[in-house]
């Protein structure tokens, strides 16, 4: 289940920010379960975040919840700030983030 959570969210990753001609997904699971991450260092922990939510999210810690998902936000809305800082002509540009 573990898995799935990172592939979901690797696919939200690469529709949201990578990906501008809205084809299918970037990977599927089981197939793509060895596939490199698209999120490399600083801002990997963003993986860590997302899948520590829905594990508590699923375990009906929702005080845990609320607290690991506002940290997930803050680290994905990180990431996503600084990738439009170093690709300012990307066709899907991001609006109300700086």
């Amino acid at each position: 289940q573990k898995a799935r959570f990172i592939i979901s969210l690797e696919n939200t990753i690469y529709n949201d920010v990578f990906n501008s001609e809205g084809t299918e997904p970037a990977c599927s699971y089981p197939e793509d379960g060895d596939k490199p991450l698209l999120l490399k260092c600083p801002y990997d922990m963003v993986y860590d975040y997302y899948l520590q939510s829905m594990i508590d999210f699923h375990s009906e810690e929702f005080e845990s919840y609320s607290i690991s998902h506002t940290m997930f936000n803050s680290a994905y809305s990180n990431f996503k700030k600084a990738f439009i800082r170093k690709n300012p002509k990307n066709p899907n540009h991001f609006t109300n983030l700086l």
